[in-house]
């Protein structure tokens, strides 16, 4: 029996950019909050796609959906397509106490009131209900939340909430591993057919505002603990907080990716990037790695580079 897994979920291009920024640049408490929220979100995503992955589960798992019915953008954290029915599962990474109390959603220790998660996965099953009406009008569409942190808790839980805590994943996923129904041909279709409406490029996203004068330079550890990496040895660098060792090659790569994302519009040169990665004292250290790595782009004036296409 094999499984049909839709791409691992995608770090958005906000997260993305935020968390290059995070090291070289003071955040505001609204940018801290945004980047933190972000990136539990993600977390919380790559650990159930990676419980699914890892477990080999039977049927057709769609991850990291984002659709638009009606003109209007709606995302689905995974999607669980069988024959007749679809089960929208949206994944909340929540860490703590929490408690409902009149359909009302509160965090336990300071009675702080969340957005409760229902509203989002009634939203996006009217929505994809819609979407697929014409092609596929027939299908059963389910919703259910998944709590997928160990460290989270929620009392005066209703009774039929449609829910999956951590408690439960495992036997949740020997439930689904025990269809031995296989894929059929019709679940490969909607699945093709959804796949083929994802929309690659949010709407919605939120772009940090920032400035090359303004960011601090240097190699940053690709661990994501917010250092500056150091000389360790004359090929070595280390990252002080978190201890990891990294080639001075392979940071010097990382940090002009990372460049390259951050400002997609300026040229990679020799000198732009001795100036970015700062710790590297030798111009032909980094003209080596752009070398081997980037694509040569000969110019009247000077040479530049480009990131190489898969």
């Amino acid at each position: 029996m094999k499984n049909m897994l839709h791409q691992k979920p995608c770090m958005s291009v906000e997260l993305q950019l935020l968390q290059y920024l995070q090291p070289r640049m003071t955040f505001s408490p609204q940018e801290t909050v945004r980047y933190e929220t972000l990136q539990k979100g993600y977390l919380g995503e790559i650990a159930f796609y990676n419980l699914v992955k890892n477990n080999a589960v039977s049927g057709n798992f769609l991850f990291d959906l984002r659709l638009a019915s009606n003109g209007t953008e709606f995302q689905i954290d995974s999607l669980y397509i069988e024959n007749d029915s679809l089960t929208i599962f949206e994944v909340k990474n929540y860490e703590g106490d929490f408690f409902v109390e009149k359909d009302k959603w509160y965090v336990a220790h300071s009675k702080q009131e969340i957005r409760n998660p229902l509203t989002q996965l009634q939203r996006s099953e009217f929505l994809l209900r819609h979407l697929l009406k014409k092609s596929y009008p027939n299908l059963s569409i389910k919703t259910c939340i998944v709590f997928i942190n160990k460290a989270f808790t929620l009392y005066q839980a209703p009774l039929g909430l449609p829910a999956i805590f951590p408690t439960q994943l495992t036997r949740f996923l020997e439930r689904i591993s025990s269809n031995r129904s296989g894929i059929s041909a019709r679940i490969t279709a909607i699945a093709n057919h959804l796949a083929s409406l994802h929309v690659a490029k949010s709407s919605y996203e939120k772009l940090p505002i920032y400035s090359y004068s303004k960011l601090r330079r240097g190699l940053t550890c690709e661990i994501t603990c917010g250092e500056f990496l150091e000389r360790y040895t004359n090929r070595l660098l280390i990252c002080s907080k978190c201890g990891q060792t990294t080639m001075i090659d392979e940071a010097i790569f990382n940090n002009i990716m990372e460049y390259s994302v951050l400002f997609p519009d300026r040229k990679i040169t020799t000198n732009e990037m001795h100036q970015w990665c700062n710790i590297v004292k030798s111009k032909t250290t980094i003209r080596e790695v752009l070398k081997q790595y980037f694509e040569q782009i000969p110019n009247n004036r000077y040479t530049y580079y480009k990131v190489k296409k898969e």
